[in-house]
Order: C-alpha cells, then sequence, then structure tokens
C-alpha cells in the first residue's frame, strides 16, 4: 500500500504479489502507524502491471490533501500472509485494539450467553461504543446482542475483504457519533477485473477448534464496469473445557482461589422447637459466603450424602453439614461450534461519461452452538412429605439441586445455548459528474438488518411441573433429589425445563449526499471541499420470554446530520520555505440532530440531542520526508437507545450483590438501617440521560528517507481524549459508593424496604485516555532476497473513568477490563521470487486483575503475567496459478497466563487464543473464467 510505493514499482516484474504482502504486512497488520494519504498507490489489486490505482482511505471525503491523522491499513494479502482467517483475529494483534468481546466470551461470563459468536472492535479500550466500524465506508446495522449495538464484525463476509483501514483518532466531526476513539472501516473488494480464486483452508489447534474454511472469488470489468463477488464458508469445531485444562472451578491446586458455590441442600421444618442459628462462614470456609443462617424455629439443615441408595427414602438422620458439597459448575464447551456461510456482490457501471452507478449487497448467517453445565435449580424446591422419598415428616426446601447426575447418565442434557445470526446490507448509488471544475455529487441509499435469535435450554424451569413431581408419593415416578440422580425416572424429568430465548434485531436505513470538488486554486495548491447532508433512521427490537423489554413498543431514532471538510495548503510547491517543505490546515465541522420516538413504563419518550463537532488538522512536511501532523476535534455521541428504554421484564435472582455490597462496606440500607439481603437484579434504561461531548487531540510525526535509508519508516504518535458526562452504569456503584447505589439506584416498596437491584446508565462526572504509538519498519534488498524488519507497539498512559468531580479518578489500563498498558509486534519477513516466510511476535504486558470469592467477599488483586507468542508462516506460488499458505500460529504453545475469574476458565479469552498452538494450510487456486 502507501508505505513503499517506490519499492513495489521497482519489482512489479518479479513478483507483484509477493512484494504486496510484504509492502502491506509493514502497512497494516503489525504497524499502529501508517501513512494514510490519497495520493497514495497500489497495485495489489490491478490485473495491469502498469496501472497505478489511487486508493482514498478512511478520514476524509476530499479527494486530494495529506492527512492529519494516523491511518493503518492492512491488506487482504496481509492477512494471508500472517495466517488469518477472521476479522476478529486481525484486530486482536492490532496493537491499539483492546478486545472487549469475542466468540468465546459469551462463555466465560464476560459478557452475555445471547452474544454466543459475536465480536466487537475496541480501539484503545475506550470502550466499544466508542469505536465506529463502517463497511466500504458506511455504517452497517448494528449488533443487537452488544449492548452498545456497535457492529458485530464476524458477521462482515471475510471472503470479500480487500483491506481494513484503521483510523486511531476521535473522527466524529468527519463520521458522526460513536467515532470518538476512531474508526475501522472494512473495504470489501469493488471495482476490479480479477482472476477467480477458490480457496480450500484447515486450521488445527492444539486444544480444538478446528476449522474448515472455503473461499471462492471472482471479478470481471468491462470498458464501462465491473462486476464483483464472493462467496464463504466456514465451520469451526468446538473447544472442550477439559482440553485446555479446566475441570474444576477449584483453583487451590495452581496457587488460585477456590470459586466454588456453595450448596446447601434442604433446611426442612420444625423438629424440636428450639431455634436455631448457624454461621455457615465459620463452619464451612470456602464454601458459604459469611453470613447467618437462619432458620424456621426448630429447623435442622445440612445435606445428604449422594452416593446413598437412592430408593430408600430419607429421615433426619441422613442430613448431616459433613454431606454438604460445594457447587463445581464446569461448562463442557469453552467455545462454540459454529458453522457460517457468507456472499457478496458489487455491482459497478459508468451510465454516461458524467454519471456512473453502483450497486452491492452482502449477507452472513452464522449457527453457533455450545453445551454449558448440568442443569441446576438454586430457587427453592419445596418437598412435601406426600414425595415418596420424603420420610422425616416435615416438608423439605431444597435450595439447590444440581441434575449433574442425571447428565452423567444420560437422562437428561447439558445446558445448551444456540443462537442464529442474520445480517444482511445493500447499497444503491449514483456520482455524478457537475461540469463544474471536479465538482462531483454522490448520493447513496443504505438500508442494513441484523437480527440474532437466542435459544436457551435446560437453563429455566416449569415450577408447575417440578411441584407436580415433588409432591408425587408414587417412587416410580416421583422426582427424587437425595441421591445421585443416576436413578430418576426419564419419564419424569421430562418437562422440567422450558427453553428461553430472546429475539433480537436492529435496522438501519440512510440516504447520503455529498458533494465535492476544488474550491479555487492558491500558489500552494487547490483548496478542496466536501459538504454532506446524511439522513438515517434505526430500529432496535430486545424482546424475551415475559414480556417486550420496550413496552410493546419499537424505539427509533431518527439522525439528521450536515457536515462539511475544507483543505488549505498554506505553503508548498513555489512557496515553499527553508523548513516548510508544505504546510496544509484542514477544517471540518458536523452538526447532528437525533430524534428520539418512543416509550418508556408506559410514557411516550420525544427527546432530542443535538450538537455540532468541529475539527482541525495540520499536516507540515518540515522536508519531502518528514510529516509533522496534529488534529484537534470534538466527538459528541447521542446515547443509545437500550440505554434510554429499556424496560427488564424478568428481573433475575443473583445470589451475589448481597456478596459485593458487603465487600464495599455496605451491610445495612441507608435509608432504614435494615440488613442487605440478596434481591433480583432489573436492567432498565434512563430516558433522562444526556448525550457525551469529548476533546480529542494526537500529535505525531511520519519519517520515511530516501536515499540511503530508503525502505526506512519511522512514526509515532501521542492520542488524548476527555468526555465529559461519560456514560457508565450504577452497577460500578456498587464497588465505588455503595451508599449512593443503594439511595440512588433500588426500587423499594410502600413501607421503604428494597424490592428489587437496578443496574441502569447515568451519566457520571468524566472518562479520558492517554496513549502513543511507534513503529519502526526498515525494507531493504539482497542478494538472498527481501528482507523486513519491524517493530510497533502501543503505550497507553491512562484510562480512566471518574465518576465525581470530588472523587479520584478510577484508572482502567493495566486492568482486567481494560487495555493493556504495553501492547507490541515485531516481525521479520523474507521474500524471494515465489518464496516468503515470516517470523513474527506479538507481546502483552502484565496486568491486574480484580475478583472476590464466595468465602470472602473482600475484592483480591491478582497480577496476571505477560503473555508473548511467536508465529511462523510461509508462502509459495506456482506458475500454474496454484499458491500455498502455511504456518503455524502460536509456535511454542505458550501456556496462558493464570487469570482468575469468578465467572469461568483460569483464562482471560480476550486476550489469548483458546486454541493454543495453531497449525495451518491455505491452497489457493486462481481461474481466468470472466
Amino acid at each position: 500500500m502507501n508505505t513503499h510505493c517506490t519499492l513495489q514499482h521497482a519489482q512489479l516484474a518479479s513478483g507483484r504479489g509477493l512484494i504486496s504482502i510484504f509492502c502491506g504486512l509493514v502497512l497494516g497488520l503489525s504497524a499502529p502507524l501508517a501513512f494514510a494519504q490519497t495520493e497514495d498507490a497500489s497495485t495489489a489489486n490491478s490485473s495491469d502491471a502498469d496501472t497505478i490505482e489511487v486508493i482514498t482511505v478512511v478520514g476524509s471525503h476530499l479527494k486530494v490533501g495529506n492527512e492529519t491523522s494516523p491511518v493503518t491499513v492492512i491488506t487482504k494479502a496481509d492477512l494471508l500472509a500472517q495466517g488469518i482467517s477472521t476479522l476478529e483475529q486481525a484486530l486482536a494483534v492490532l496493537p491499539q485494539n483492546a478486545v472487549s468481546r469475542t466468540s468465546v466470551t459469551s462463555l466465560d461470563g464476560t459478557s452475555s450467553r445471547s452474544s454466543l459468536g459475536v465480536g466487537s472492535a475496541n480501539l484503545r479500550g475506550f470502550g466499544s461504543e466508542n469505536t465506529l466500524v463502517l463497511v466500504n465506508g458506511r455504517r452497517p446495522a448494528g449488533s443487537p446482542s452488544n449492548l452498545d449495538r456497535g457492529a458485530n464484525i464476524n458477521s462482515i463476509p471475510f471472503a470479500a475483504i480487500e483491506r481494513i483501514e484503521v483510523l486511531t483518532d476521535g473522527a466524529s466531526a468527519i463520521y458522526g457519533a460513536d467515532a470518538v476513539a476512531g474508526v475501522i472501516n472494512i473495504v470489501l473488494v469493488q471495482g476490479y477485473d480479477l482472476p477467480e480464486v477458490l480457496s480450500v483452508r484447515y486450521d488445527e489447534g492444539a486444544n480444538g477448534g478446528d476449522i474448515m474454511a472455503l473461499e471462492a472469488s471472482f471479478g470481471t470489468a468491462w470498458e464501462s464496469g465491473s462486476l464483483n463477488g464472493s462467496v464463504g464458508y466456514k465451520k469451526q469445531d468446538t473447544i472442550l473445557a477439559s482440553a485446555v485444562g479446566y475441570s474444576t472451578r477449584n483453583f487451590t491446586s495452581i496457587g488460585g482461589p477456590d470459586f466454588r458455590f456453595s450448596n446447601p441442600q434442604a433446611a426442612p421444618g420444625a423438629i424440636n422447637g428450639a431455634d436455631v442459628t448457624v454461621d455457615l462462614g465459620v463452619l464451612l470456609p470456602g464454601v458459604f459466603p459469611i453470613g447467618t443462617f437462619v432458620t424456621t424455629p426448630g429447623a435442622f439443615y445440612g445435606g445428604v450424602d449422594r452416593s446413598r441408595d437412592a430408593s430408600v427414602p430419607v429421615t433426619v438422620a441422613d442430613f448431616s453439614i459433613s454431606n454438604l458439597a460445594p457447587l463445581d459448575q464446569v461448562p463442557q464447551d469453552v467455545s462454540a461450534e459454529s458453522e457460517q456461510v457468507s456472499a457478496y456482490l458489487r455491482f459497478d457501471q459508468d451510465v454516461t461519461d458524467r454519471f456512473s452507478m453502483f450497486a452491492e449487497a452482502n449477507f452472513s448467517v452464522s449457527d453457533n452452538f455450545a453445551e454449558a453445565s448440568a442443569p441446576l435449580v438454586r430457587d427453592t424446591l419445596s418437598v412435601p412429605t406426600t414425595n415418596a422419598f420424603n420420610a422425616t415428616g416435615e416438608d423439605l426446601n431444597v435450595s439447590t439441586y444440581q441434575f449433574d447426575g442425571e447428565v452423567a447418565a444420560g437422562l437428561i442434557p447439558r445446558v445448551s445455548v444456540k443462537t442464529e445470526t442474520e445480517s444482511f446490507g445493500v447499497v444503491l448509488g449514483g456520482s455524478l459528474q457537475l461540469g463544474f471544475k471536479d465538482w462531483s455529487l454522490e448520493a447513496i441509499l443504505n438500508h442494513g438488518k441484523e437480527s440474532q435469535d437466542t435459544a436457551d435450554f435446560f437453563s429455566a424451569i416449569d415450577a408447575n411441573r417440578f411441584a407436580a413431581v415433588l409432591a408425587d408419593s408414587d417412587p416410580a415416578t416421583a422426582l427424587n433429589l437425595f441421591g445421585d440422580g443416576s436413578q430418576q425416572n426419564p419419564a419424569t424429568l421430562q418437562g422440567l425445563f422450558v427453553p428461553s430465548g430472546i429475539d433480537e434485531e436492529n435496522t438501519i436505513s440512510q440516504l447520503q449526499l455529498v458533494g465535492s470538488g476544488t474550491l479555487f486554486e492558491l500558489p500552494a495548491g487547490p483548496v478542496a471541499t466536501a459538504i454532506s447532508i446524511d439522513l438515517r433512521n434505526e430500529e432496535t427490537l430486545f424482546s424475551v420470554p415475559g414480556g417486550e423489554s420496550f413496552g410493546g413498543r419499537t424505539p427509533e431514532r431518527d439522525i439528521t446530520a450536515v457536515f462539511t471538510e475544507i483543505s488549505l495548503p498554506l505553503i508548498g510547491g513555489d512557496t515553499s520555505v527553508s523548513g516548510i517543505h508544505s504546510l496544509e490546515l484542514r477544517v471540518a465541522a458536523r452538526w447532528e440532530e437525533y430524534s428520539v420516538d418512543a416509550t418508556f413504563d408506559g410514557e411516550k419518550i420525544d427527546t432530542l440531542f443535538s450538537n455540532t463537532s468541529p475539527s482541525i488538522g495540520l499536516a507540515w512536511y518540515i522536508t519531502p520526508d518528514f510529516k509533522i501532523r496534529a488534529n484537534f476535534g470534538e466527538s459528541f455521541k447521542a446515547p443509545q437507545l437500550e440505554d434510554l428504554l429499556l424496560i427488564d421484564p424478568n428481573p433475575t435472582v443473583t445470589g451475589f450483590l448481597d456478596v459485593l455490597l458487603a465487600g464495599a462496606g455496605a451491610t445495612t440500607d441507608p435509608v432504614n438501617g435494615l440488613p442487605i439481603v440478596d434481591l433480583p437484579l432489573a436492567f432498565v434504561g434512563n430516558p433522562n440521560l444526556k448525550p457525551e461531548v469529548s476533546d480529542t487531540q494526537s500529535f505525531g510525526f511520519d519519517w520515511k528517507p530516501s536515499g540511503s535509508l530508503d525502505g526506512l519508516t519511522v512514526s509515532a504518535s501521542y492520542t488524548e481524549i476527555t468526555t465529559e458526562d461519560a456514560v457508565g452504569n450504577t452497577f460500578s456503584l456498587i464497588f465505588l459508593a455503595p451508599d449512593i447505589y443503594l439511595t440512588e439506584s433500588v426500587i423499594r416498596d410502600e413501607q421503604g424496604i428494597i424490592t428489587t437491584y437496578v443496574a441502569q446508565p447515568f451519566n457520571f462526572s468524566e472518562s479520558g485516555l492517554r496513549a502513543a504509538d511507534v513503529a519502526l519498519d526498515y525494507v531493504f534488498d539482497t542478494d538472498w532476497g527481501m528482507f523486513d524488519l519491524g517493530i510497533a507497539g502501543t503505550r497507553t498512559f491512562e484510562v480512566y473513568d471518574q465518576l465525581f468531580p470530588t472523587e479520584e479518578r478510577v484508572r482502567r489500563e493495566g486492568q482486567q477490563n481494560g487495555p493493556d498498558r504495553t501492547k507490541a509486534r515485531a516481525w521479520v519477513g523474507w521474500a524471494r521470487d515465489s518464496y516468503g516466510a515470516q517470523l513474527s511476535a506479538t507481546y502483552s504486558s502484565s496486568y491486574e486483575n480484580e475478583f472476590i470469592t464466595p468465602d470472602d467477599p473482600t475484592p483480591r488483586i491478582q497480577k496476571v503475567d505477560s503473555y508473548l507468542t511467536l508465529d511462523l508462516t510461509g508462502r509459495l506460488e506456482l506458475s500454474n496459478g496454484f499458491s500455498f499458505y502455511g504456518g503455524v500460529r502460536n509456535l511454542a504453545d505458550e501456556d496462558f497466563p493464570l487469570y482468575f475469574n469468578e465467572n469461568g476458565a483460569p483464562f482471560d479469552s480476550r486476550r489469548v487464543d483458546v486454541r493454543g498452538r495453531t497449525v495451518y494450510l491455505e491452497v489457493r487456486k486462481s481461474f481466468d473464467f470472466l
């Protein structure tokens, strides 16, 4: 791409594709900074070696001028050279991207199970809601399973990707809200006469997760137009928890905590007329939360030995504290089995000398399935005296029962999750040359939808069915909760669990008009401008069993935006002076208005949010080889519909909120002094939210010397963002300000007693980040071939939240939910004729992980070790159209750093590839049919 165009041109005849791979590699996958000038050229996709195509990258609507923000470009050739087979993998190794949600995190408690198979981008760890993802420069429908409604990167057709453009600076003045931390533009192939390519790839992971992928693409062109398309199919196997050493939630054998849950089995009624008060935290440390367990007058408590003869009814003598065992809920899978089909088609046609049009469509459907642990009932089950296996003479209350024995005996399946994600987008556009200088007018109609259906099996119970089989006096058909489960009647187990699910859907409809061209000429160059009108409508649907989460009405918002950008060349050409080869100023502004039409809790909501976001940038070439750039701007982000309007029809019993509050020092209600107990948790919106406004600034330089240092690229950038009225969730107040949480974020009855805890969005004082990027790359030619040496990385100095102006900043960098303090990549590449190889290393620094355990609600801090992996890849091209790509990712099969997580496995799935060492081979065959 742009960094080594001279190098490419010199080598076109002897290996255009090879040089393209390594040229793109320098720019993209490894380097967090790259020049992204609109005058740069690439021949990676040209069928004519003498044709140089000018590519305009993300960051501007202008056809001329120099960029003032850092841009990274990753080509399809880069992805092939790196052995990458998904967009999720491509962004995971990008130094500026802090992974927050992947296709695995839904199974380790990091994100909701309804997001199975969904991935998101998160530039600089500032939140995926602050990273704007575009496809061919346009917004796709956001993923409904992403709470921030950001794009699902896994639904973008990977087979159709031509390049990935990453702008790592605030760009709301150019692209609108959500571009606070930057923009990722996925460019799909278009406008080329390409050879038809069929590819077959297979990945084999040390821990499983094998991938088989098929891709077919074509491109044909005629004098006035072109047609491009691709189809892809990918199937990925699951990864078993046992394959990654995850067989228990008790990590004491490896120096960690015990995350197994408490398991009080039965608390029957009065036996001898005496009150019993027991502190189970003292009796069973490591199993029960610290706290007092109070039974009914004269009650007894305890569990039974589950290996006993279950055909014999239980008596009081069978219950004992010593029989209580902690629950060890370990899922069968840590990644889902998935299957995906995608397709893409692009048509371009010049209708007249002045008017051209295009149409494109993309489609993706993905099925994901994973099995978790055995079904578990933590609601109290009443076992009356009529139950065939209750011989105590008292009604029993069984507070926890796990159907692990039934699963082991094959009588009932595990809890499982199945999702189907369907995404499509259709775009129609036309461009008219106005006949005035170089002015043109482009009109675009964009419509997209992404839907996700989630089915959760054997996790929700049928209370009436349970009551019936527990009251049954027939030992042949009654439910027996006092054995190992293997002797249950299969017919009895039928109907105990009912499927639950979530149906989610997001749609976007957009009309955009962009006029651009040259206003007039200055001595230093042309003054160019772009003017745009953008009209959008966004709708969201989120429904769960028990009711519509938005009160039965589909909320929507209309967005109106007007944008302008101008490039002012102040010095350049004949006006150059010593120390200023050229100096260019870029100014942009975008006015946006968000109109929300919906209901909240039965009341109509009609809200307007509006703002004007300005931006000013400077590109100063001290010499033709050395550029200093700076950019200052303001970003504006309106609240998401879900943040404003969500109503949770089914609050969930957590089993841990009282523990979290106690760990934060809150054991009594600050309003009435009553003890804090565990209660249902409801997720609701906040219609009084204000929009976020951010100040962004970046400084940097790019140096591409000529002469004896030709082939060297050195770049650096510093970025700083400060956001006022940042949107967070009141759930964080539990840890930082529990008294405020218990006052402001709870539901109380008429007597003032808390009945439900609430997690809802709210505007806190401020959030911000400071980070620096550096990259050094050197490509040089020798008698043994061409070599490419480089290193690039990001240092995050600070990412913070400040809830109140008087409170200290809560820092997230180097923390479990924040970006790595240091993330870097180094590489050594070699190419000669039709051969190529590369050895690369990816490093992420150590960080702090905070967790609690069931026996101690006091947060504990763990230092998670740094992580370094090596990848070795190679390429061979034959003259008959065959090419072979292969290699090993995570060459040394490095062990995952221990990461103690109360929700799941002892590794951080956001920072590691759970497949472990992965060997892959891809065979590609080029044809010339069209």
